[in-house]
């Protein structure tokens, strides 16, 4: 395991799920969705993770990183196909829940294995290399989604975004051995711990608060521009 494949891995499935959450709304809208049922859509892809992610954190602390990245691959892989073979709005909804679900699984994953690679002391490094797959993904992502359904329709952009997942799932195959042997086996106390434990670290409680008054101040310029009359 290296930081080349970290990098490959992450980008990837962050491919196909960038392009997908733009197509699936611009797909609402052209089977005749109103914003609020594209928002709905939209919505579902944090609505599980939202619940389960700490317990499938927990999960891959106690079974090692190989299972839930093949699980997640295989929910996004399903969710960008689902539109391929039933192109219809209600197709939609299932489509949010399982690329949504299924991306966040190896969100955590990819996390995990960064910390993982190397020394303790190389994170900061493997962390900026994470940071700037997510970047670079993030970025073409919904830029080759765009062109893609200009040139090839809705359906085959979901079909492209199944592509990059076949090749991520056939990453992870050949560097399964890798995989499994950045798994390091919790303790018993470890695995009893809560998520509340976290705000009880000082560093990581500041972490949150300084996020959280950043997303306060967004929202409070979104919600400004959006009462600025038209003609500013």
């Amino acid at each position: 395991m290296n930081l080349t494949l970290i990098f490959a891995l992450t980008i990837l499935p962050h491919l196909a799920f960038a392009g997908a959450r733009v197509n699936m709304s611009l797909f609402g809208l052209h089977l005749g969705a109103t914003p609020a049922t594209v928002g709905i859509i939209i919505s579902l892809i944090a609505a599980i993770p939202m619940f389960y992610s700490a317990r499938w954190g927990r999960a891959i602390d106690r079974v090692g990183l190989y299972r839930p990245m093949i699980i997640a691959t295989g929910l996004v892989f399903t969710g960008t196909l689902l539109p391929v073979l039933l192109p219809r709005l209600e197709t939609l909804f299932a489509v949010s829940v399982f690329a949504g679900s299924g991306f966040m699984l190896y969100h955590i994953c990819v996390n995990q294995a960064a910390a993982l690679v190397g020394r303790p002391e190389d994170r900061t490094r493997n962390f900026s290399v994470l940071a700037l797959a997510f970047s670079t993904s993030g970025f073409l992502g919904p830029v080759i989604a765009g062109f893609a359904i200009d040139h090839i329709g809705h359906r085959n952009t979901f079909l492209l975004c199944t592509i990059f997942m076949v090749l991520a799932l056939a990453l992870i195959y050949r560097w399964r051995r890798g995989l499994a042997r950045l798994h390091k086996p919790v303790t018993v106390a470890e695995e009893n711990k809560r998520v509340s434990d976290l705000l009880r670290i000082p560093a990581l409680f500041r972490v949150f608060v300084v996020r959280d008054r950043k997303s306060t101040r967004l929202n409070s310029s979104h919600v400004a521009l959006s009462r600025m009359p038209s003609s500013a």
